[in-house]
């Protein structure tokens, strides 16, 4: 086995049997918390944090934002999920559930953002 040919499925396995036996791993502090995720090649994705592990973002009820203004001060994802979005951004359906990988920020959003990337037509 040539390690420069592991997939990340083997990796992990590989991690997984290197933990102790009945180790808990601490959950992500946002699961359950309506957040925005930026990934490296997947764009920006809006919903509520199931599990992350890593890079790797499960979230339920999510929105891909595909161009976003911020409602409020502000130019960047900061804004956003502090303020929501203003006209001009564009947002797509809601999805169920997605899995995201290559997941390089993970920010909370506010109740007010919230409602503001939830109700966008």
């Amino acid at each position: 086995m040539n390690i420069d040919d592991l997939t990340i499925k083997q990796i992990r396995e590989i991690e997984a049997m290197l933990q102790a036996p009945g180790a808990a791993s601490k959950p992500h502090p946002y699961v359950g918390k309506y957040v925005l995720c930026r990934c490296y090649s997947a764009g920006v994705h809006a919903g509520i944090l199931v599990s992350q592990v890593g890079d790797v973002a499960q979230l339920k009820e999510s929105r891909r934002l595909w161009a976003w203004r911020v409602k409020g001060a502000g130019v960047a994802l900061s804004g956003v999920a502090q303020t929501g979005l203003a006209a001009g951004s564009k947002v797509d359906a809601i999805n169920p559930e997605i899995c995201l990988t290559g997941v390089i920020e993970t920010i909370p959003t506010s109740k007010e953002a919230m409602d503001s990337i939830n109700n966008f037509e």
